[in-house]
């Protein structure tokens, strides 16, 4: 449990990175940023780039705190839903138990994820937008031109907007299929 408690912590922070370069770079003023490019600081040349195409930055952003949520929510999962489980089969059956455990590592893994991922980092990202910015930009645009993510996923996104389109629906039916099976998980927790 130790390990999978270093892993989830690990993912936090990296949702936490995504959070605050995506927050970061929204917020930071042009003004200033150029300001600092002109005192001759290359990394805010860079996100004055950044903004004025941001869409692949926050392609970039969004994938990397999607994956990250997902490899949380099993990794979570998987460490907490048995503790939880055995604990409260004590009082209930062990189905019910099963279900209790597995509903209080949803909500354990949730909180830590919306609380120390997504609002603590960008209250961060909003105090000092064009510092942070600078500092983060170019570990996301890095990740993007390496190899981070494969080609043709950069031109389905970037370029094509009848793939991104096909892309998006499909998007839609999963998220479609996951309400229906969350809905049926609430019917049967009942």
């Amino acid at each position: 449990m130790t390990q999978s408690l270093l892993v989830i912590a690990l993912l936090i922070a990296a949702s936490a990175f995504f959070s605050m370069a995506e927050i970061s770079l929204a917020a930071a003023r042009r003004l200033r940023l150029r300001q600092m490019a002109d005192e001759g600081d290359p990394r805010a040349d860079l996100v004055l780039r950044i903004q004025e195409q941001p869409g692949d930055y926050f392609t970039v952003v969004q994938v990397g705190q999607n994956a990250v949520a997902i490899l949380g929510g099993i990794v979570g999962e998987g460490a907490l839903s048995p503790h939880f489980s055995s604990f409260f089969s004590v009082w209930m059956s062990d189905a019910s138990a099963n279900t209790a455990g597995f509903i209080a590592s949803f909500l354990i893994i949730t909180s830590l994820f919306i609380l120390f991922a997504d609002l603590f980092p960008k209250r961060l990202g909003m105090a000092e937008p064009e510092r942070l910015a600078v500092r983060l930009a170019r570990h996301t645009a890095r990740g993007w031109d390496d190899a981070a993510v494969p080609d043709a996923l950069k031109a389905a996104l970037a370029d094509n907007a009848a793939r991104a389109a096909e892309l998006a629906g499909m998007l839609d039916g999963i998220n479609r299929e996951r309400r229906e099976i969350e809905g049926g998980m609430r019917e049967q927790t009942m």
